[in-house]
């Protein structure tokens, strides 16, 4: 396992922050299918999976069986898309130093907000795999993140609907406590960009016990439904 120790820290100054940890094998053939072209093994946590010592905050991490070759591990702010510190290790001894403050957050670059997420995801499966695949993002708030690539304006134009169904209907506003669902539909161009060939939007949830989310496109010219998925907690079953 890899241990991170972090000597006389302030818990309340980590919180809101991410670890990351991609695991390089010397055999990329021991990797998940999944992996294998991406080319490393990657795990993630957030800051309140560690713990406090007397004066310490501890992270354990657990380490898979295979022969490693090299450990990229990190600490992260995701709504600032700035790295807080990197470090490699290498089993033959060469770490290499920390970089501080990698890709600084520039908040009135829209496009860099909506590529960090992109960046974020890369290596992810979606939870929605669809002519839109569609990201569920548990940062400093939750949100789905809708993503095509390559993308033109005509892809955008019909509605997105967004109907998100809570464990509890008390949670609903009275208004929709009848239909079961709170309505979140949107247009794209109110909530995403495209550049590069790409679509990207970004639609935060409510923070109340999701039960499930069902979410696709409308063509209200022909009465019809282009695409939908639905995601529940721990899978997604597109339709």
């Amino acid at each position: 396992m890899l241990v991170y120790r972090n000597r006389n820290c302030i818990p309340e100054l980590e919180r809101g922050t991410r670890f990351f940890m991609h695991i390089y094998p010397v055999n990329t053939s021991d990797l998940p299918e999944t992996r294998k072209q991406v080319g490393y093994d990657t795990k993630e946590t957030k800051w309140d999976n560690t713990y406090k010592g007397e004066t310490d905050c501890i992270g354990v991490f657990g380490l898979p069986s295979y022969e490693i070759a090299h450990i990229i591990i990190g600490q992260y702010y995701p709504y600032l898309g700035d790295v807080h510190w990197r470090v490699e290790y290498r089993l033959d001894g060469t770490s290499q130093p920390v970089v501080k403050t990698l890709n600084r957050f520039d908040p009135t670059d829209i496009y860099q907000y909506y590529y960090f997420y992109y960046q974020l995801v890369a290596a992810e499966d979606p939870e929605i795999r669809s002519p839109f695949n569609v990201h569920l993002l548990t940062l400093h708030q939750n949100a789905l993140f809708f993503t095509r690539e390559p993308c033109i304006s005509q892809d955008i134009q019909p509605n997105f609907f967004l109907h998100i169904f809570p464990v509890d209907i008390n949670d609903l506003p009275s208004a929709r406590q009848q239909s079961g669902f709170d309505n979140y539909d949107f247009q794209f161009k109110e909530n995403g960009v495209i550049f590069d060939d790409k679509c990207l939007a970004v639609i935060p949830v409510p923070d109340y016990d999701i039960a499930r989310i069902r979410t696709g496109q409308f063509d209200s010219a022909q009465n019809r439904i282009l695409w939908q998925g639905e995601i529940t907690p721990h899978s997604a079953n597109p339709k």
